[in-house]
């Protein structure tokens, strides 16, 4: 390589660049999934050799989640924005689908049996609803006005109620924290987001009676009343096993495998349990800095995007990353009751993998791309013309 290239690439990857910002983000992605990749494996029996057939099926998901990475950055993040409220309306019709025939499992209904994997469509939901948000936060004219936040607010309860009804309560509390984020970043007036916030909280007694099943009103009242835990035994026995099994791990923790076996559900929802007692603490925080550098990186490629959809998306899949890692981080040390939330890009579920994936993909995608319109050709210099090359405003502000 010749110095003068060399100094091109240094420039190009200096610290806080668009491609900076980018590689950044693709090498935590990589970081997380070879996270999963070593501590599923530390979930199987003690004299299991890698691969087992659970970890070439955990494989196998990587590499679709790859491959959902590598599509969502072929595609011009433009073209999300023409297709938002298409994707949104199919998400709505699969949470509908699901509710009739998707596959049962403990009393539910939330996935679809592909074969190779459960597909979650309640995953796919979040990355629907950023999308249809993105698209109608920026094309309304009365950006501050409470009927924004009335139509916001719409879009965002739909597939939060039919989520609920799976019943999946834990996916469908992940959506309201992205409709704030979203809300606050186009700059919505704060009042308006405090006023839906404390109507939300003045509605809790009310939801608990009417939108809650009965093992969910018993799992949230074993979770605040110690007293009342034999209302949800199990529940509070994952719990107490989850911070145990973190407590035990010390600093660097037991070693790879040598973990609890009795730690229920330890691919998924505890997996976080998994890292804690076998990495130990010093594993547990690399873990929950890198969940932390994923939000960072996209608020950072939100700060940079002049386009407003390409913003509101950033913020928008940064905070339903953030808020899914940090619900499954709580549940496994007790703050929070046990929601079966997976971690993102760690955990074994495939749904949440692959969704995951392509929310990366788009952040990567806004990052490394141009914020004008596919619509417009490009300007002569010196013509005039409104746009970035004629000196009007920005096109797509």
């Amino acid at each position: 390589m010749t110095a003068e290239a060399s100094r091109r690439l240094t420039r190009l990857f200096a610290l806080g660049t668009p491609l900076y910002s980018a590689a950044a983000l693709l090498a935590v992605y990589v970081l997380l999934v070879l996270f999963g990749i070593v501590f599923v494996h530390a979930t199987s029996a003690a004299d299991e050799i890698f691969p087992t057939a659970d970890d070439l099926r955990h494989l196998m998901r990587v590499a679709c989640g790859a491959g959902c990475l590598a599509l969502s950055l072929a595609i011009h993040w433009r073209q999300y924005e023409r297709w938002g409220y298409a994707i949104y309306l199919a998400a709505l019709v699969g949470l509908a689908a699901v509710l009739v025939a998707g596959v049962e499992v403990r009393a539910a209904r939330r996935w679809f049996d592909l074969g190779l994997l459960r597909f979650q469509v309640s995953e796919f939901a979040k990355i629907a609803l950023v999308l249809a948000l993105a698209r109608y936060l920026k094309a309304t004219r009365e950006k501050e006005s409470l009927r924004t936040c009335a139509w916001a607010l719409a879009l965002t309860v739909a597939p939060a109620l039919l989520i609920a009804r799976e019943p999946d309560l834990g996916s469908s509390l992940m959506l309201p924290p992205v409709f704030f984020a979203m809300l606050f970043s186009m700059g919505g007036r704060v009042r308006h987001i405090a006023g839906i916030i404390l109507i939300g909280v003045l509605a809790i007694p009310v939801l608990f009676e009417v939108g809650l099943t009965d093992y969910q009103k018993r799992r949230l009242i074993g979770f605040v009343s110690r007293d009342a835990a034999e209302l949800d035994p199990d529940s509070v026995v994952q719990s107490e096993r989850s911070i145990e099994a973190i407590a035990a791990g010390g600093i660097l923790g037991k070693g790879l495998g040598q973990g609890d076996r009795q730690l229920p559900i330890r691919k998924s929802d505890f997996i976080f349990a998994v890292v804690g007692e076998e990495a130990g603490f010093a594993g547990g925080a690399l873990l929950i800095g890198l969940c932390a550098l994923l939000f960072f990186f996209s608020l950072e490629i939100a700060a940079r995007a002049n386009d407003l959809f390409a913003r509101l998306v950033s913020v928008g899949l940064g905070t339903a990353m953030f808020i899914q890692a940090f619900t499954n981080i709580a549940v496994a040390m007790g703050i929070l009751p046990v929601t079966g939330v997976n971690l993102p890009l760690v955990s074994q579920g495939g749904s949440s993998l692959l969704t995951t994936s392509l929310g990366i993909g788009a952040l990567i995608n806004i990052a490394v791309r141009p914020t004008r319109s596919l619509a417009r050709p490009s300007v002569p210099l010196g013509k005039g013309v409104p746009g970035p090359l004629g000196g009007g405003p920005r096109i797509g502000q």
